[in-house]
């Protein structure tokens, strides 16, 4: 894996780890339990940032299995990612899409901890057998950013974990 898209990998799980340790000391109870109506709880929120990470996976590997060359992110690529990066620092809010908000029962947390890490070990397997040229194509589509390579996949994920985040601390404070 290239040493770009390795640092975002880095700082990504170094921020995974934190929010586990976080929510390792919560009762269960405010973790499983909505802040409001039509709200997720913690724990939903956790599955829906693994459901992402699964999908955007899904879509790689699906788009590599029709055709192995994919046109290089390049400028545009790096544009979006920039447009994304000011719009979730403005805290400009997207509506999950619909496949990103099915939950199944509540888990425990450390089934969700135990699910995720195989996702992430599977997404990190597959980025780690692509070449470097594939890597730099356009391999993720964000709903509302499009298509950006490997490195700004991963630090989606990472913007995507910090946005959240804050969520989940707002919902167990009320």
């Amino acid at each position: 894996m290239n040493k770009s898209v390795l640092k975002e990998w880095e700082v990504l799980e170094n921020k995974t780890k934190n929010l586990f340790q976080n929510l390792q000391s919560v009762p269960e109870e405010k973790l499983i339990k909505q802040s409001a109506p039509g709200t997720w709880s913690p724990l939903q929120v956790v599955q829906h940032l693994m459901i992402a990470e699964e999908l955007s996976e899904k879509y790689m590997r699906k788009k590599l299995s029709f055709n192995k060359h994919v046109p290089k992110a390049g400028f545009k690529g790096a544009a979006r990612f920039r447009a994304m990066k000011i719009f979730n620092w403005i805290g400009f809010k997207i509506k999950a899409p619909s496949a990103l908000a099915v939950f199944p029962d509540n888990p425990h947390l450390d089934e969700l901890k135990k699910s995720w890490a195989l996702q992430r070990n599977s997404l990190y397997q597959y980025l780690e057998s692509l070449p470097d040229e594939t890597l730099q194509g356009e391999l993720f589509k964000h709903i509302l950013a499009g298509k950006m390579n490997a490195r700004h996949m991963v630090g989606f994920f990472s913007m995507h974990l910090d946005r959240h985040r804050k969520q989940i601390e707002r919902s167990m404070k009320i």
